[in-house]
């Protein structure tokens, strides 16, 4: 098992009520749980959940699927009983449910495997199909899971679809007709810090102070995914700090960028040109220009920008506009004409980045 499994498996949710955020969805789904005779119709009408990679859309449908596949669940039936052999595959402890059937709809293309699927004799009372990507599926595989979706086609065997799909634009409106669409957003800033606190903590990690939380939470945007990403980055820690979370998400480069920029206009010492700092100096000039447009921080949004020293900022944004003013320009028009240089050319290879900070120094007329 990988560290990012380990991670992912030592805090993971054990059921739908477990999932932090999401509430709305949760609570549609575990009313989806009713009286036993309702049970089966309730789970017929097919689940398509979509958003953003890393948002939760799996960790849901898993939750979701093993309630529906428990063999002794709770009063309410949405609660597994988190012991039957069912249950420990969802939990990681064995490899396969016999009647949970997953597919990666960007990989398989052929609508025969979904047939096949369907022919077999399932284990239990009933079965899960979970079919991820289905905005990428193919028109043929498509098709094929259109007929079996609208309706509860195998008496004997109730069958529930659960599809994943990141684009809603993308799924076919026959596909999202037949299906109860949930949508599924970043995490609030409140439930990204408890989701961020549980992980590390079932992962044995600490935090330094308040300052690696939030550090974290910023850096997560949200995304359970990168929480995870954090967790697995940070093994063989005991505790971690606001740096050391900033190098596990990869978002310690604002501070190397900026003082970069900041030479590049005060005409100082030369300092090397980061990685990717082309790409990444977009996010760069979005932020100063927001700052110039409206006068506060916030116009990249990007993590890597929002942690680092407020006094790095002004004092480029100072440099900016004096600058600005020895070349009798506005301050927003020589920050778009800096983005014309950036966009210019990818500035990729070995001497791509000596490259950059050259244009950049002769639309600045420095020497």
């Amino acid at each position: 098992m990988s560290l990012l499994d380990n991670a992912a498996n030592v805090s993971r949710p054990r059921s739908l009520i477990d999932i932090i955020g999401h509430q709305a969805t949760v609570a549609r789904l575990r009313g989806r749980f009713g009286q036993r005779q309702l049970k089966r119709e309730r789970h017929a009408t097919p689940l398509l959940l979509y958003g953003l990679p890393g948002v939760g859309k799996k960790t849901v449908a898993h939750m979701y699927a093993k309630a529906l596949l428990c063999d002794a669940p709770r009063d309410d039936l949405s609660i597994p009983c988190n012991r039957c052999p069912s249950c420990t595959v969802f939990d990681g402890a064995s490899s396969r449910n016999l009647d949970f059937y997953p597919m990666d709809a960007a990989i398989h293309h052929n609508p025969n495997d979904v047939n096949n699927q369907l022919r077999l004799f399932p284990k239990g009372p009933r079965r899960v199909f979970l079919i991820d990507n289905f905005d990428k599926a193919v028109p043929e595989l498509a098709d094929a899971l259109l007929k079996p979706m609208e309706a509860d086609r195998t008496p004997e065997t109730p069958t529930t679809f659960i599809l994943i799909a990141r684009d809603l634009d993308d799924v076919r409106a026959a596909g999202q007709s037949r299906c109860q669409v949930e949508r599924l957003d970043a995490l609030s800033d409140d439930e990204a810090r408890r989701l961020c606190i549980r992980m590390m903590a079932g992962s044995g990690i600490g935090f330094a102070d308040d300052h690696a939380i939030e550090t974290l939470v910023i850096g997560s945007r949200g995304f359970p995914k990168r929480v995870a990403d954090a967790c697995a980055a940070s093994q063989g820690f005991s505790v971690v700090t606001a740096a050391q979370v900033r190098q596990a998400l990869g978002i310690d480069w604002g501070t190397p960028l900026l003082e970069f920029w900041l030479s590049l206009f005060t005409n100082g010492q030369s300092i090397p040109v980061p990685s990717d700092a082309a790409h990444k100096s977009r996010f760069v000039l979005s932020e100063l220009l927001g700052c110039l447009r409206v006068g506060r921080r916030g116009g990249s949004r990007e993590p890597a920008l929002s942690l680092v020293d407020e006094k790095l900022i002004h004092g480029l944004l100072h440099e900016v506009r004096q600058k600005a003013e020895a070349m009798l320009l506005p301050p927003e028009v020589l920050l778009s004409d800096l983005g014309e240089v950036i966009r210019q050319d990818d500035f990729d290879g070995a001497i791509g980045p000596i490259e950059l900070q050259g244009s950049l120094r002769a639309k600045l007329r420095v020497r």
